[in-house]
């Protein structure tokens, strides 16, 4: 795996589920893959990050392409 450093992560964030947060940073990633005319990963590695502004708020995941 690349040191972060190295690595590009895209963002989805969601109110209520990882998953929708999930599927939001991937259709980010791919949108941008598609911009750069390269194909789409097959997997990715992901971060996960809980928002409590208050109570809790929503859910942000971090995508990067595995490898």
């Amino acid at each position: 795996m690349k040191p972060d450093e190295d690595r590009e992560w895209f963002e989805g964030t969601d109110e209520g589920t990882f998953a929708a947060a999930a599927r939001t940073a991937v259709d980010n990633a791919e949108a941008e893959f598609h911009r750069r005319g390269q194909g789409n990963p097959t997997e990715y590695d992901v971060r996960l990050r809980v928002m409590a502004e208050g109570p809790l708020s929503g859910y942000k995941v971090l995508i990067s392409p595995s490898g």
